[in-house]
C-alpha cells in the first residue's frame, strides 16, 4: 500500500468514475484519504512507493492550488508499469530521478497540487504506461493491493486480504 503500515485509509473515488475525474485514459485511478477523518487531516501524511523500482520523473515544485499539473513521483516499478503518485505538498517529494527505491520508501507528504480542487488532500495513485509528463499518450490498468486488512462497516470489523482474496474496489476501505 503507499502508506505507513498501521494507519487506515480510504478509497476517496475508485476506477472508472463518470462522474468524476477517474474515467477514459485515467479509468483505472485510486484517490485515498486517511479514513474516518476529516480530509484537511490528509494534509502533510507520508505517502509511501507500493512497490520498489527506479524513480523516473518528479515534479516538486506545484503550489496547492495552482491547477493542473500537480507536483508528483513517477517510479518504474516494471517495464512500461509506472507507479504514479500525485498531489503531493510543494517542495515535500523526497527522491530524486534515477534513484533506486524499495517498497516503503517515503516519496513525500499528500497535499492538494494540481486539479485536485484547493483543500482536496488527497493522495491519487494509478499505474501508467507512462510518465506523467506524456500524459497524451499514457493509459492507466488496473492494479491491486494484497496482503493488507479491510473493512466495508467503517472500521468496525477488519478482515484480512491475501494475494488471493481481493476485495470488490467499491468495498475497499483500507
Amino acid at each position: 500500500l503507499p502508506f505507513p503500515p498501521g494507519e487506515a485509509w480510504q478509497v476517496m473515488q475508485g476506477w472508472e468514475n463518470p462522474t468524476g475525474s477517474h474515467n477514459g485514459f485515467a479509468s483505472f485511478c485510486w484517490d485515498f484519504v486517511l479514513a474516518g477523518r476529516p480530509q484537511a487531516e490528509t494534509l502533510g501524511r507520508p505517502i509511501e512507493a507500493a512497490a520498489g523500482g527506479s524513480v523516473v520523473e518528479i515534479r516538486n515544485d506545484r503550489d496547492s492550488c495552482a491547477g493542473y499539473p500537480a507536483s508528483y513521483a513517477m517510479v518504474e516499478h516494471a517495464p512500461s508499469e509506472i507507479g504514479a503518485y500525485l498531489h503531493f505538498v510543494k517542495g515535500s517529494v523526497r527522491v530524486t530521478p534515477g534513484q533506486t527505491i524499495a517498497a516503503g520508501t517515503s516519496l513525500a507528504q499528500a497535499g492538494d497540487s494540481g486539479n485536485a480542487g484547493c483543500g482536496s488532500y488527497h493522495l491519487h495513485y494509478a499505474l501508467h504506461t507512462q510518465p506523467e509528463s506524456q500524459r497524451g499518450t499514457l493509459v492507466t490498468f488496473p492494479s491491486a493491493f494484497s496482503n493488507y486488512e479491510m473493512s466495508s462497516d467503517g472500521g468496525a470489523t477488519w478482515a484480512r486480504v491475501g494475494r488471493d482474496e481481493l476485495p470488490e474496489a467499491e468495498r475497499l476501505l483500507i
